[in-house]
């Protein structure tokens, strides 16, 4: 099944209005029904999560590799995959859930190949690109409160970097966190609690700066 998108066009948000206006409709369904719909050989729902889901996918497989060729690769690769199975494919309510487990899972696998990692230490390897910049600093001039929230950012465990992402930045619910990790909900809470200690400290600095400019 070939998609006419290109990945220039799906690493920013889509436009479905102005870009894909066939496939608008979707936006107005549930997931579990775009997904059901999807299982039953509809290529408008095939194509409208691609579109949809592509730049999450991308964002987050960025969060593992600076290998922009094997993040895309990959997740051409589940799109591939996912058409040749669809019939045999299980339900589900969270079409973004589903993508980034299986993502994650192959992006893993690739860089493993590649670089030969020993098991366990895909879990060292995750970094966050700065979404988090983006929501609390809009002037990108602003160099030494960026620095600041980079700073927080790289004293978390890549583990508690990982946790942050999928629950502030992807909305993830902490049952969807515990079993993409394969850890407990509570080993979750943990992170997210120490975590959460971790970068107030930066933040607070960073609203003095705020109101001292």
């Amino acid at each position: 099944m070939a998609l006419n998108v290109t990945h220039r066009t799906l690493k920013r948000k889509a436009d479905l209005e102005k870009d894909h206006p066939e496939l608008l409709d979707f936006e107005h369904f549930s997931e579990k029904t775009v997904w059901d719909n999807f299982r039953n050989g509809s290529n408008e729902a095939y194509s409208y999560m691609y579109i949809k889901f592509f730049p999450v996918l991308y964002n987050y497989g960025r969060q593992f590799t600076s290998d922009t060729t094997l993040v895309k690769d990959a997740i051409q690769d589940l799109f591939v995959e996912l058409w040749k199975n669809k019939e045999r494919l299980s339900s589900t309510d969270s079409i973004k859930y589903y993508l980034l487990s299986s993502t994650r899972r192959r992006i893993f696998r690739s860089i493993k190949r590649l670089k030969n990692l020993k098991r366990g230490d895909d879990q060292e390897v995750f970094g966050i690109v700065m979404p988090i910049e983006a929501q609390i600093i809009a002037d990108q001039s602003e160099k030494e409160k960026v620095l600041k929230v980079r700073e927080a950012v790289n004293k978390l465990t890549p583990q508690q970097r990982e946790v942050i992402f999928l629950s502030f930045y992807e909305n993830l619910s902490h049952d969807q966190i515990a079993k993409m990790l394969s850890i407990e909900v509570k080993t979750v809470y943990n992170l997210m609690g120490k975590a959460i200690h971790g970068l107030r400290k930066i933040i607070a600095s960073i609203l003095v700066l705020l109101l001292l400019a």
